[in-house]
């Protein structure tokens, strides 16, 4: 028989290997864990959803909340296989307040099929297995010599010397540097992001030259790649092409227009080879332009008319500068391919990718983004302090001076007359009424359908918007556009 001493030997013996076994199991757990995803190397919780396309926030059947919680796979999943983009380079352009913040949802959401994407800004960092480069270090001396808004360049840069990545987002408070009327309120990031456009298609050539297209969009935009693909195997990428959403550029004495950055933009092989090989230098050459210009989009633009003798070719509606819920469904958008949608969220990268891939990536229309905006099938009746765009020049009804009736006449004066006015005019989907303290009331009809967004007064004068549709004269429509031209 034991005694005291042995039994507590074996207690000592059998706890010490209960301790060992507990620690053995622990390590073996946190061995297979799958590595940090993006949003844990970057330090940020994942997002959260902060609203729905639809108004009153109800849920929609697609809709996977979770989804928006899932690690970014940093592996090509299997679905990437429906679309071919081996000779696509994708471009996303950020800056370092922002990147580790914005770049995870559409890193692991529409850019995840993107076996290489080049991810431009003001700063060397990484990002889980992405390089960050810094597009800006080969700006030329009339760019950067006594020039304000490189401050925040050089800010950057300090800190991350010292460690101190994690301090750089605080300077997104940062005023830009040389504000005029133009860009009174915008941040510095925004002052110097305009650097960036012409070193980026440099870059672009010298990290992945000779490829067909290349393609450039930002943080906040989301890109459909079966319907990018689909659309430039229509083209012809040995010829010069310089693809965009048109922006017209009335500081200009002459008509031209430049292609909207946030829209994305894309450029034929040809067109980058031209750019920085035929013109290398070229960027350098023209960094002074910066300094004296608001944005840079425009530069570029003004930059490939003067030297490339290229000019925009419109895509507007399949890039597109706005998100689903401000975008227009009207007859001339509805059949239309989705490339490019803009002030894209977290959370909508993930809803949009989900639809994409419950789809099988076989490409979508606008008119499949519109049971996203109105799940119920039908837009509201109206809605106090919002503002759906009725007042866009392209679908405005505006009536002539024959064919107004006594309603129409008369549908500036209040809101209600501005409903009553809407279905009077037979083509009327919708209506906003506007007004405000100091000057004479509105009313917009329109011939498109458009959720819109809540309005907010910014100048403080009492204004008021608010929106109506009609709904039965909607589901017509809607049920009368069902099939789409082959």
């Amino acid at each position: 028989m034991l005694g005291t001493r042995g039994v507590r030997r074996l207690l000592r013996v059998g706890l010490l290997t209960l301790i060992a076994t507990c620690i053995f199991l622990a390590l073996r757990v946190w061995t297979a864990r799958e590595p940090p995803s993006l949003w844990e190397q970057a330090s940020l919780a994942p997002p959260t959803i902060t609203h729905d396309w639809s108004p009153d926030g109800r849920a929609q059947s697609f809709r996977t909340p979770e989804a928006a919680h899932r690690a970014p796979k940093l592996t090509r999943a299997s679905y990437c296989d429906a679309v071919n983009i081996s000779n696509i380079v994708v471009i996303t352009k950020t800056g370092a307040i922002e990147a580790k913040a914005k770049l995870p949802p559409q890193l692991s959401t529409c850019l995840s099929c993107v076996p290489d994407p080049l991810i431009f800004s003001d700063l060397d960092q990484t990002l889980g297995t992405y390089q960050i480069h810094d597009v800006l270090s080969r700006v030329g001396g009339e760019g950067t010599y006594r020039n304000e808004d490189f401050d925040l360049y050089y800010q950057q840069k300090d800190l991350a010397s010292r460690g101190r990545e994690a301090d750089i987002p605080a300077l997104a408070s940062l005023p830009i540097a040389s504000p005029d009327w133009r860009t009174i309120g915008k941040s510095a990031g925004w002052g110097l992001d305009k650097y960036k456009f012409l070193h980026m298609i440099d870059r672009a050539w010298e990290y992945q030259p000779d490829k067909d297209w290349y393609v450039f969009i930002e943080t906040d935009t989301y890109l459909s790649l079966p319907n990018l693909a689909a659309f430039l195997a229509t083209q012809d990428p040995t010829e010069r092409w310089y693809f965009g959403n048109a922006v017209r550029m009335y500081e200009r004495d002459i008509v031209f227009h430049f292609a909207h950055g946030g829209s994305g933009f894309i450029l034929s092989g040809a067109t980058v080879r031209d750019f920085a090989v035929t013109h290398k230098g070229l960027a350098v050459k023209h960094d002074w332009r910066f300094r004296v210009a608001w944005f840079g989009d425009y530069v570029l633009a003004n930059t490939f008319d003067e030297v490339l003798k290229l000019q925009v070719t419109n895509l507007l509606p399949m890039l597109q500068s706005d998100n689903p819920a401000n975008v227009p469904f009207a007859a001339d958008t509805w059949c239309k391919p989705v490339i490019t949608l803009h002030y894209i969220d977290a959370a909508h990268f993930q809803q949009l990718f989900d639809f994409e891939k419950a789809r099988d990536f076989a490409g979508f229309m606008y008119k499949n983004l519109y049971p996203l905006v109105f799940p119920s099938g039908a837009p509201p009746t109206w809605m106090e302090m919002w503002d759906n765009g009725s007042d866009n020049d392209a679908y405005a009804i505006v009536p002539t001076s024959d064919s107004e009736t006594k309603i129409v006449r008369d549908r500036h004066n209040s809101f209600t007359a501005c409903k009553t006015a809407c279905r009077e005019v037979e083509e009327c989907l919708q209506f906003s009424f506007h007004s405000a303290k100091a000057k004479r009331s509105e009313c917009f009809m329109s011939k498109s359908i458009r959720l819109g967004k809540k309005f907010v007064d910014m100048e403080a004068e009492g204004a008021v918007v608010h929106s109506g549709w009609v709904g039965e004269r909607v589901g017509q429509w809607v049920e009368g556009h069902a099939e789409c031209p082959a």
